[in-house]
């Protein structure tokens, strides 16, 4: 998430979302009787990744969608109760949560991907909701790591009588280097 707080949402490649016909005619009439749940519906199916899932919460959703946040409440509530939308609570008070877009509505991936073995969600968070600490440039402490061919060797002063690596089994961490990292 390195450097993205604070910045718009703005989907990478992935610039369409699949609507299953009768499911559009269905979202048709529900805009008849919740015009604000389609709403919210509709700005949570833009934000989507393949999983067909958005985390976020009731004050940034209340923001992106223009309302107040008993608006949003009522909605998600209605989109819940219309099977339109599972809810995954993230935090103990539920105003942060997971929100999975039904896959038999809408999906951003091939039709025969949709199956869901793991859960992922694009995460929404909004600058006015970070402390300061957050959004400080601050930098992270990083964890030494060891990409190979290059080998950990040991160093600084061994306790009389500890055991060292035997050779071959020396334990290695393996990630990436630092600049395929910011690629």
């Amino acid at each position: 998430m390195g450097g993205s707080i604070g910045k718009a949402v703005v989907p990478k490649k992935q610039t369409f979302v699949q609507i299953e016909r009768e499911a559009l005619h269905e979202w048709a009439r529900f805009m008849m009787k919740h015009q604000r749940a389609a709403s919210v519906l509709g700005h949570m199916t833009a934000l989507m990744d393949k999983q067909a899932a958005v985390a976020i919460s009731h004050k940034t959703l209340a923001k992106l969608c223009g309302c107040g946040l008993n608006t949003v409440k009522r909605a998600l509530d209605a989109l819940e109760k219309g099977n339109w939308i599972q809810v995954v609570q993230l935090g103990p008070t539920g105003t942060i949560n997971a929100y999975v877009i039904n896959s038999r509505v809408a999906w951003c991936d091939l039709r025969d991907n949709k199956k869901m073995a793991i859960f992922s969600a694009r995460v929404v968070a909004d600058a006015e909701e970070q402390s300061e600490r957050t959004l400080s440039d601050d930098k992270l402490r990083r964890i030494p790591i060891v990409h190979p061919p290059e080998e950990a060797s040991p160093s600084g002063e061994w306790p009389d009588g500890a055991q060292t690596q035997l050779p071959g089994l020396e334990q290695i961490a393996v990630g990436q280097r630092e600049e395929d990292a910011d690629a």
